[in-house]
């Protein structure tokens, strides 16, 4: 039995350093009152982004680039979605939270952790 709690452990805490070791994608966790981004420490074509909602409302959002919209995405209370885009250009993508309408947060790689107020 303790051979099978300890295999348990291991596997879990095996995938929680697999998640925050994710070097080409972006965390956001969003919290009433601020946004919270651990960014990659470089961009990809593709990117990987993945959302925390720890507030009581859905939150309805997209991700934009300078000349457009890239994906629309519903973040229900109190979960988690990763969406996956295949970028044309590396440069200015943001993203823009539609209902609630609070600050868009411009996504910058290399910045380790960074929050907005």
């Amino acid at each position: 039995m303790r051979i099978f709690v300890y295999f348990l452990i291991l596997i879990f805490s095996i995938n929680l350093v697999a998640q925050e070791d994710d070097s080409t994608a972006f965390f956001l966790t969003i919290f009433p009152e601020k946004i919270s981004v651990q960014s990659p420490k470089r961009l990809e074509k593709t990117l990987n982004i993945t959302i925390e909602n720890k507030t009581l409302f859905n939150l309805t959002a997209k991700i934009r680039n300078t000349s457009k919209d890239l994906i629309y995405f519903t973040v229900f209370s109190q979960s988690k979605k990763s969406v996956s885009i295949k970028l044309d250009t590396l440069e200015n993508l943001k993203f823009v939270p539609l209902t609630p309408s609070i600050h868009e947060v411009e996504l910058l790689a290399g910045r380790e952790i960074y929050e907005i107020p």
